[in-house]
């Protein structure tokens, strides 16, 4: 009976310790005109946000960028320069894997002209889900593990 107390505690710990959440994939750019950044699939830190950025500039095409963020950073403006020409950029941050795709920058630019907080705009309730998914089947998993765990012990 110790025995299977010991095994319990052991896979409770190890369960417990599983990481629950796991790092995204977000489209990565280097400064572009926008329309011409397809962007590559980029691996982010944890705790890292996709985002697109655009820029303007009296008289000028659009810029943008894509990859990741510290979540701190959504919604800011920054002086970029590209090509020598100064740009405002605006940092629009999305939630779940490839969030940042082609489709997030038309809608965040139709956001920008309508005034809308640019930490979130229609893009983030596209895909948000996927994060929420990992957590929640983490947690059936380590349900899962210890009712199994005890279910074993006993029928010992």
């Amino acid at each position: 009976m110790h025995f299977c107390l010991l095994v319990f505690l052991c896979l409770s710990l190890i369960f417990i310790q599983a990481p629950t959440t796991a790092a995204k994939t977000c489209y990565y750019c280097d400064t572009i005109e926008v329309g011409y950044c397809t962007g590559i699939p980029d691996d982010c830190e944890e705790e890292q946000e996709c985002y697109t950025g655009l820029g303007l500039a009296p008289l000028f095409p659009g810029i943008t960028q894509k990859g990741c963020v510290a979540p701190r950073v959504c919604g800011e403006e920054r002086s970029v320069t590209y090509m020598g020409i100064h740009y405002m950029l605006t940092i629009y941050c999305c939630e779940g894997e490839l969030c940042n795709g082609e489709s997030a920058v038309t809608i965040q630019t139709q956001s920008n002209s309508a005034n809308t907080d640019p930490k979130t705009t229609p893009a983030n309730n596209t895909t948000g889900t996927s994060t929420t998914a990992a957590i929640t089947m983490a947690a059936v998993v380590v349900i899962t593990g210890l009712l199994m765990a005890l279910f074993i012990c006993y029928m010992l």
